[in-house]
This record gives structure tokens, sequence and C-alpha cells, in this order.
């Protein structure tokens, strides 16, 4: 079972970086610099329970996973099993303070079904790179924010 896990600081406060990831959806094609799209399943905001869409482009081919937010305790985790897609296992996202601001942390315990069983090196490389990249997006996107409200 591959796992994946990212860590990244952003100058900014953790309320202002959980209202990016984990409730403001419609921002994610634009920090994720389209290679992301995410969306509630039923259209309401995200929250606890919440069941997110994420359409992500990994190598050149487009995949759905639906995550349901089974923890949610604003501003430090969300985390939960996910539920739909070629991946099953389970997400998390923590948020620390740190010296500069955020402490972001992903990380994801994933069984492939499927095809991609098969080609579990090759997808958990892509999923880390994908991950890395948009991170640093996010990273950059939330930054810009910020600086310009103050």
């Amino acid at each position: 079972m591959p796992r994946v896990s990212e860590e990244i600081e952003i100058r900014a406060p953790r309320e202002e970086v959980w209202h990016v990831v984990q409730e403001d959806l419609a921002a994610t094609t634009e920090w994720s610099q389209g290679r992301m799209r995410a969306a509630t399943v039923d259209g309401k905001p995200a929250g606890s329970g919440a069941l997110i869409r994420f359409e992500l482009t990994i190598g050149g081919g487009e995949q759905s996973l639906v995550l349901q937010n089974q923890t949610w305790r604003p501003p430090e985790l969300c985390a939960g099993p996910i539920v739909e897609g070629p991946v099953k296992g389970s997400f998390a996202y923590s948020y620390r303070k740190s010296g500069v601001g955020t402490l972001l942390r992903f990380e994801m315990d994933a069984q492939l079904s499927g095809l991609l069983r098969f080609a579990g090196g090759v997808f958990k490389s892509q999923l880390e790179t994908n991950l890395r990249e948009a991170l640093s997006s996010l990273k950059a996107y939330i930054e810009r924010r910020s600086a310009a409200a103050r």
C-alpha cells in the first residue's frame, strides 16, 4: 500500500490556509494550476461528513477520487477515508502553527485497485510529483493573497 506524505510551510495563519484548502473548493483549479478540481458531491458547503470529489490529472489521464471528511476540526485536522475511485485508503490534512505561519501536511495511505495495482510505483511517483507541485502552487497562491490583503 503506497503511502504519500508531503509538508509545506506557508506564510499565512492556519485559518486562512484551512479556508483555501478545505472550504474554498472552487479555488482549487486556480492554485493547482488546472491539475486538480474539487467540489462537494451534493453541492453543499464542505464540512464534517461531506463527500469531496477530486478530479486529478495524473500521467496525462484523468482520475476521480471521492474523499469523506470524517474528522473535521478547523483549523487543525481534516481526515477520513477515500470512498470512491481507483484508490482506496485514507487521507489527512493537518495544520500546525509554525514560526512564519502554518505547516501544512498532507498524508495518504492508498491501496490501488484495478489496473493501477500493476503500476503502483509509477502511480505513486506521479502522485508525489503532482502533490509537491500542487502544494508549491498553493503556497504561492495563499502568500500572494495574504500579502495583497495587508
